[in-house]
């Protein structure tokens, strides 16, 4: 009984010190799976905009990229999360790029933004996912 009572001591204490990670390793995770989602979706849009009116869907993905940054996650997925806002800002550069018509600039940022997006892939696989 007593160490039942420990543990749920030091459970309560974890929580109320927000050290939730103990707790839940992937808190965050859906947060971050649906921004993935929303700006895939953004993108695919931008993909088959004019490049004289991308700037607008360029705005909107900037906005979901800051709406990331609002995402709070665990200590383990912290690195899925930046990985992910990187790879968002490094396509947001690429359209960028598109619109100034510099197709290697758009290319570099492209493959990079890629990488970002294996990296958020991978941190998020191990956090236990």
């Amino acid at each position: 009984m007593r160490r039942m009572v420990a543990s749920v001591t030091v459970l309560a204490l974890a929580v109320a010190g927000g050290c939730t990670d103990r707790i839940d390793p992937t808190m965050g995770l859906q947060e971050l799976e649906s921004m993935e989602r929303k700006f895939t979706g953004a993108v695919k849009v931008a993909e088959v905009t004019p490049r004289a009116t991308l700037v607008a869907h360029v705005q909107h993905l900037q906005l979901i990229q800051q709406e990331l940054g609002r995402v709070a996650t665990s200590d383990c997925l912290k690195d899925a999360k930046q990985s992910l806002d990187r790879h968002m800002g490094l396509t947001i550069e690429a359209l960028l790029s598109f619109i100034k018509n510099d197709n290697a600039e758009r290319d570099r940022h492209l493959q990079e933004s890629r990488g970002e997006l294996e990296a958020y892939r991978r941190n998020v696989q191990k956090c236990g996912q």
